[in-house]
């Protein structure tokens, strides 16, 4: 059972108050479901039928629109990731 909890950072707020950096639909709705409070495992539970999965997660906390507030380290999850390394999230057509 994965007990970690996320919650959205400043640029994660900002995202959703602005739409700025044009996050893709699907990972936005899982942006908005981030809310601090419910263990991954049930956000998982709740996106599995949009096709997100804990690769989406990884990818917000790459991108640093959401951050580990409790539950220790993820697994497979990098401690930090240089900003040169991260994915670049392109907006898609979905």
């Amino acid at each position: 059972m994965n007990t970690c909890v996320y919650d959205k950072t400043d640029k994660g707020r900002e995202e959703i108050a602005t739409r700025k950096y044009q996050l893709p639909p699907r990972l936005r709705t899982l942006l908005v479901m981030i809310d601090g409070r419910n263990p991954l495992d049930t956000v998982l539970k709740n996106i599995a039928g949009l096709g997100l999965n804990g690769e989406s997660v990884n990818l917000l906390v790459a991108n640093e629109y959401i951050e580990l507030v409790s539950g220790g380290e993820a697994a497979n999850e990098p401690e930090h990731t240089p900003a040169a390394a991260r994915p670049a999230l392109r907006r898609t057509a979905n």
